[in-house]
């Protein structure tokens, strides 16, 4: 089982007390094992909070993210070491890929170079970590960098499809997805 270790807490619903969360999502079948407190252990699934609400999967979760467990809104506080590289990992590659996109679209195409956004991630011709990879005050938001990858994908692709074949999504987060998605279905139909 590889999972992505986070802590948080919240207060039960009387107020009195805040309880500490300990939440292990397992990577492949997007299960969040959940130790409430020393005494309770349940496994459950985390949902995102923005709209529309889904079933929230590994890029989602990051130091600082905000996620739905048990009809409650919690903020994911901390994270193991383990998990700290893993999204370190993740934003890093992104970071690398953006940072090319963005410098071919302004090679290619200097009119759609215009579309990008302020939180580009060139300053001074290097990418910088906060912008590229949408960090807030704790961690990678790498849902938020993957998209913005596709975007400028398609975007590169409508002038420079060739180049653009060759800056994508790492192979290895497509098949961790996949790898995700096969799990899910198998323990679907059993």
């Amino acid at each position: 089982m590889v999972c992505l270790e986070f802590h948080s807490h919240w207060v039960t619903s009387k107020g009195e007390n805040k309880e500490t969360l300990r939440i292990l999502f397992d990577v492949l079948t997007a299960e969040a094992h959940v130790s409430i407190g020393a005494d309770k252990h349940l496994t459950t699934v985390l949902y995102t909070t923005t709209p529309p609400a889904r079933l929230a999967g590994v890029w989602d979760l990051f130091p600082g993210a905000e996620v739905r467990l048990l009809g409650r809104k919690i903020q994911l506080r901390q994270c193991s070491s383990a998990t700290s590289r893993w999204v370190d990992y993740w934003g890093k590659k992104l970071t690398e890929i953006i940072f090319k996109l963005e410098q071919a679209i302004k090679e290619s195409d200097p009119i759609a170079a215009k579309s990008l956004d302020e939180g580009s991630s060139t300053r001074g011709g290097s990418p910088t970590a906060s912008s590229t990879s949408r960090k807030n005050c704790h961690g990678t938001n790498l849902w938020h960098m993957l998209t913005r990858l596709h975007r400028l994908h398609l975007l590169l692709a409508r002038t420079e499809p060739q180049l653009a074949s060759t800056l994508r999504v790492p192979p290895e987060m497509i098949e961790i997805e996949n790898l995700a998605k096969a799990m899910q279905e198998e323990d679907g139909e059993g």
